[in-house]
């Protein structure tokens, strides 16, 4: 018998950064072909992307926030679904 099990993925994101700058997050989950890291404003639809790295480069990755200040996502997507694994808040001021 074969047993599926969730794939799972987690992220450390800082609480807050500075608009324009740039930031490391350190990253934990599958590394399949395509997957990646990216910040987002929160609440934006499945597939939304902005500065984002490859997750095949390894943890931690460096990621550089908007150039506005309020509340967005930091998201770990899997390559193959486009869908969102993990996603951590993330103020940007």
């Amino acid at each position: 018998m074969f047993t599926s099990l969730p794939v799972t993925a987690a992220l450390t994101a800082p609480a807050e950064v500075p608009a324009g700058g740039r930031f490391e997050d350190d990253w934990q989950g599958p590394d399949n072909q395509g997957d990646y890291v990216t910040i987002v404003p929160a609440g934006s639809p499945e597939g939304s992307y902005e500065s984002y790295f490859d997750t095949r480069n390894g943890s931690p990755g460096t990621l550089v926030a908007p150039a506005e200040s309020g509340a967005f996502e930091v998201r770990y997507v899997s390559g193959q679904s486009a869908k969102t694994l993990s996603s951590s808040p993330i103020r940007v001021r």
